[in-house]
């Protein structure tokens, strides 16, 4: 199946938040761009991949990211 995805970093904060804690990443898939959050940090574009695969991969997805991006994320969320 084709997936856009989406990173979207973590925010606790009271407003605007997304309850999820600062050193989450969650990582969007979607079928349809427009479902994807409009608080995306980076849009990845479309993979073809499952759910499955990627929550399967979810370290190796968090490491790229740290690197690619200068990052430090500790979590990595499959949504």
């Amino acid at each position: 199946m084709t997936y856009h995805i989406g990173l979207l970093k973590g925010n606790p904060g009271p407003v605007w938040s997304n309850n999820h804690k600062k050193g989450t990443l969650v990582l969007q898939a979607r079928r349809s761009i427009d479902f994807l959050s409009p608080d995306l940090w980076k849009y990845l574009g479309e993979r073809e991949t499952t759910k499955v695969r990627l929550k399967e991969h979810r370290e190796e997805i968090l490491s790229w990211v740290n690197q690619t991006f200068g990052s430090t994320f500790s979590r990595l969320i499959v949504d």
